[in-house]
């Protein structure tokens, strides 16, 4: 087929079909991981392979939920511990080998709900930029294959999806959002990222 026809082809095919709008969008709302499948409110579906593909590292990475406002190191506000039991009740059918926090109340709250079920201790990562690159790093080389919860920061979560990509494609997310969801697949240095709300 001549390039110049496929391309509004693939629009038009797109504009036709608004499950994989919205899941391009990045704004479906996830609801399980159970294998390669994807669940999604409002009866949206899809498959990522490389979650069943072990030779694929995976990484499932959130910021910390809903906090207080006030103190140096503030806990979770209730609707906070409700979205980190939500968290615990996506990934509950998935395959999980380590869930990593950075060592703060709120990100080891978030984690928490999910290390349980799991039977998994919480492994604490600085997340200073260099040393949670390094951290991420060594996993990668050490333990390929490996599916890892990762909870993070307005900031950090950013910085660590732009090391796996190896470009800066995020920006720091908004103070006011806790319901970004990213699945992160790499292999042989690749990472591919799809991006969802929980």
């Amino acid at each position: 087929m001549n390039l110049k026809y496929l391309l509004p082809l693939l629009l038009i095919l797109t504009a036709c079909n608004p499950q994989k709008k919205i899941l391009s969008s990045g704004k479906a709302i996830i609801q399980k991981v159970d294998g390669p499948h994807i669940q999604c409110a409002d009866n949206i579906s899809t498959s990522i392979g490389a979650l069943n593909d072990e030779s694929y590292t995976i990484f499932y990475l959130v910021r910390h939920a809903e906090k207080q406002t006030s103190g140096n190191d503030p806990a979770l506000l209730p609707e906070g511990t409700e979205r980190a039991k939500r968290l615990a009740d996506i990934l509950s059918d998935a395959k999980l080998n380590m869930v990593c926090s950075s060592p703060y109340k709120r990100t080891q709250a978030t984690a928490n709900p999910t290390a349980e079920i799991k039977n998994l201790k919480i492994t604490n990562y600085n997340q200073r930029q260099n040393d949670q690159s390094a951290f991420f790093t060594d996993l990668l080389n050490n333990k390929q294959g490996s599916r890892v919860l990762v909870v993070g920061h307005s900031n950090t979560i950013p910085k660590l999806l732009n090391h796996f990509l190896g470009s800066n494609v995020y920006d720091d997310i908004s103070e006011s959002e806790y319901n970004n969801f990213f699945i992160v697949a790499v292999k042989e240095g690749i990472a591919e990222v799809s991006r969802f709300k929980y």
